[in-house]
């Protein structure tokens, strides 16, 4: 009885030995084995533009829409020397004394501001405050440049994608045409050749002329 008891004390005292030797021997290796590294975000300070492009084919497919959503009036005509006489009369400006031709459409709506919006969907090509005409913007819509004059409040920047009845502005004054208190100046041109405003309504892009 007393020599089944003492081996079994050595095998256990041999055993309880090889055990912490083994967990010495596992905690150096695991304290000595690299750790992955996490991988850190880096914070990108180059942003890249989003560019918005619009096909081509969308803006020869519009149809030409008004400038504006309220019932604004055509308040001084477009000058063309085959109008009547009575709309030849009401196509003139008188500044300073002197009378001129009447370039563009103007449209009031009962002395209010009202937004202005655009006719096609183009590029914002230019964006100026005129001491005369007051704040203008200019938009691109493939071979037709529309501007849109006597603005306040203009909420697009030169470069801008702008869709079809999106709002670019509001109507102002100006000082050339003052006696018509608020109202839009709209200048339209193809190819150089300005056109009549009231003319393209309705209209695509290869339908004006």
């Amino acid at each position: 009885m007393y020599v089944y008891n003492e081996k079994s004390f050595k095998r256990k005292a041999v055993a309880i030995v090889a055990g912490c030797a083994f967990l010495v021997i596992a905690s150096v290796v695991l304290l000595n084995t690299p750790t992955p590294q996490e991988d850190v975000p880096v914070a990108k300070t180059d942003k890249v533009p989003f560019i918005l492009t619009i096909p081509p084919e969308i803006v020869q497919e519009e149809k030409a829409v008004r400038p504006y959503a309220v019932e604004a009036v055509l308040a001084r005509e477009y000058f063309d020397v085959n109008k009547s006489e009575e709309q030849l009369s009401n196509a003139v400006v008188e500044f300073e004394g002197v009378y001129r031709p009447n370039q563009g459409a103007d449209y009031t709506f009962e002395n209010e501001r009202f937004e202005v919006t655009a006719i096609f969907s183009g590029v914002v090509a230019e964006v100026r405050e005129d001491a005369l005409l007051g704040k203008t913007v200019s938009i691109q819509s493939d071979d037709c440049l529309i501007t849109y004059q006597s603005l306040s409040d203009i909420q697009v920047s030169v470069g801008d994608n702008i869709m079809q009845k999106e709002v670019i502005a509001t109507a102002g004054e100006n000082i050339y045409d003052s006696k018509l208190g608020v109202h839009l100046h709209l200048v339209v041109m193809k190819e150089q050749k300005l056109i009549d405003p009231e003319t393209i309504f309705s209209k695509t892009l290869a339908q004006i002329e």
